[in-house]
């Protein structure tokens, strides 16, 4: 366990080992503090999806949170895609993200 402060990293891309140079600003960021800091860094992604699919997913899957590892150059990243329903309203559709 580390001693050092920790920061946790948010931003709006990162790179991936499909697309490297996309936000490569923030991975060069973070490199620089790890020295220093225990960075961590989470990025957003919306993924669109039928309601049928939601209502499938609702009923037979317990996980809802989607977490997946994104591998490139140290630090390493983490992507939590989160599921917007196509023929909701964006009220409805925030509404179930919160709870």
């Amino acid at each position: 366990m580390s001693n050092k402060p920790k920061i946790l990293i948010l931003p709006s891309w990162y790179p991936s080992k499909d697309n490297l140079n996309s936000g490569s600003y923030f991975r060069e960021q973070a490199n620089l503090m790890t020295t220093d800091f225990d960075v961590k860094v989470l990025t957003l992604e919306k993924e669109w999806i039928s309601n049928r699919r939601y209502y499938y997913d609702n009923f037979f899957k317990k996980n809802k949170v989607n977490f997946k590892k994104i591998e490139v150059f140290p630090p390493d990243g983490w992507l939590l895609k989160y599921r917007f329903i196509k023929t909701f309203s964006d009220q409805k559709n925030l509404e179930i993200l919160v709870f």
